[in-house]
């Protein structure tokens, strides 16, 4: 595509108001896709009418060319996809039939935020409950079609139709008992194939963790795949009625289950529920972990909104902030929520299996957890330590953990499979009933060299196991300590 002269320059947003860009795209059929970008106040009256985008941004590469303002804009792959789509649907439902005065304005971030500006991120950011609420309906962007992508979406609607006649049908005549599940059934001619299902809700948009409070805040979703639209009514009735009685009940991700449950509705949901239900949700930046829940609580609930500061800190502020409120919080959720943040952008580090180890509820799940940890533990402690005053006796103390743990592993690499068969049928003869009393005493079995030195390494194994967890402890305590409160336990100000 021929570009213009000029890369084009966003103009400062005026962060003392709510003030947001929009986009609105001239309906062609030919030629370079040119934009209009303008600046709107959100508290003005009346509130401007715009459409919102919800969707994948996709690999930085390759990117597209478009024009804003008679200016160069570089758009990724994905966003590029949807703008030539609405075009040629804007083109063909507006345009080509006279309305071309009538302006669709857009919000889209990747080109509303001038996103090399971290305080504007973070002043846009803040303002996301807004914009998605405040939107005349959100469009769920799925990226171009192919032919099974189509057909199931005609499926869909089809079906939903159908299931609407039969409610209209219930209503008005005695014939109720006649088309009971009617609309939860597909049709011979209107089957779909598992692979073609598997392949519209595999899309990776449904993986998405912004997508969450961009569908919940939404008054109205369009599910859009090339110029196909899909109402979220008829996406939801599918999923929640037709499918489960046709096709097996993994076709649909968890995370689309749970939004065609609860979308559109009045609920709110508790920061801690939000970071359990979202966990394996997906994000590009690791800080989004925390931001792309945030438009769904309350205010007072809110962490500061600030990509300025590395995903580390993030964490830690929001960890120590369930901590801080751990007494009026119910305690499952609140061990979950903080698991979240320990499998968050933060996996690699030490506070990650740090905070692992301290969710455990139970001593057992700590011993067992112990072995895990300390896979990978050696190298996560020295990097994330390694500027910390403390660092050195942290690692000599993790070193000596270390070096007992490999004395624990070679005991078990000596055990034959004859000593764990031997261990299972203690265990085993242990839980079962006791036998009655024989009528004589019965002659002493002689002892079992096999049985005796497993019983002295496993005597060995509990106490070395046993120094292992307590030390790991203590220092897992401090290490934690400091890096919530930047304290030492025991010491004081």
């Amino acid at each position: 595509m021929a570009g213009s002269s000029a890369a084009f320059v966003h103009e400062p947003i005026n962060q003392a108001i709510q003030e947001i860009r929009l986009i609105s795209i001239i309906p062609e059929t030919t030629g370079p896709i040119r934009c209009n970008l303008t600046h709107v106040n959100l508290q003005s009256n009346p509130t401007p009418e715009y459409r919102a985008l919800s969707y994948v941004w996709g690999p930085p590469s390759p990117v597209q060319e478009i024009q804003v303002n008679g200016h160069r804009f570089l758009v990724r792959q994905n966003l590029y996809d949807f703008i030539y789509a609405f075009r040629e649907r804007l083109y063909k439902f507006r345009g080509g039939n006279g309305y071309e005065d009538e302006v669709q304005w857009l919000w889209i971030d990747q080109i509303c935020i001038n996103q090399a500006l971290i305080g504007e991120r973070n002043h846009q950011v803040k303002m996301m409950s807004d914009i998605y609420r405040r939107a005349t309906y959100v469009y769920v962007w799925l990226g171009k079609p192919n032919g099974s992508t189509e057909a199931t979406m005609k499926v869909l609607k089809c079906n939903y139709r159908r299931y609407h006649d039969s409610e209209t049908l219930t209503k008005s005549s005695k014939t109720s008992s006649k088309i009971s599940g009617y609309g939860t059934s597909i049709r011979a001619e209107d089957s779909i194939s598992l692979p073609a299902l598997r392949h519209f809700f595999g899309n990776p948009y449904w993986l998405r963790l912004w997508i969450v409070q961009e569908i919940m805040l939404a008054r109205y979703i369009r599910v859009m795949c090339g110029e196909t639209l899909l109402s979220w009514d008829e996406l939801k009735r599918f999923c929640s009625s037709t499918l489960p009685n046709v096709y097996s009940d993994d076709v649909v991700p968890l995370q689309l289950k749970w939004l065609t449950d609860h979308a559109l509705s009045a609920r709110h949901y508790s920061y801690a529920e939000l970071l359990l239900t979202f966990s394996a949700s997906q994000c590009e930046n690791p800080q989004d972990r925390v931001f792309g829940l945030q438009g769904l609580i309350p205010d007072a609930e809110r962490a500061e909104i600030d990509y300025g500061k590395p995903a580390n800190q993030i964490f830690c502020e929001t960890a120590r902030a369930f901590v801080d409120s751990a007494n009026s919080m119910p305690q499952a959720p609140f061990n979950r929520s903080l698991e979240h943040l320990s499998y968050s952008g933060a996996k690699e580090t030490f506070f990650s299996d740090a905070t692992m180890i301290l969710m455990q509820e139970t001593e057992y799940d700590l011993r067992l957890h112990l072995v895990n940890v300390l896979m990978t533990l050696g190298d996560n402690m020295g990097m994330s330590c390694s500027e910390r005053p403390d660092a050195k006796k942290m690692v000599l103390a993790l070193e000596a953990i270390r070096a007992m743990w490999q004395e624990v592993a070679s005991y078990c690499e000596r055990m034959s499979s004859d000593d764990f068969v031997f261990l299972y049928n203690m265990q085993r003869e242990a839980r079962a009933p006791a036998a009655p009393a024989p009528a004589a005493p019965a002659p002493a079995a002689p002892p079992n060299p096999s049985g005796y030195v497993l019983i002295m390494k496993l005597l060995d194994l509990e106490n070395m196991m046993n120094r292992l967890y307590d030390n790991l402890r203590s220092i897992v305590k401090e290490f934690v300590s400091n890096m919530l409160y930047g304290t030492e336990v025991g010491t004081h100000a």
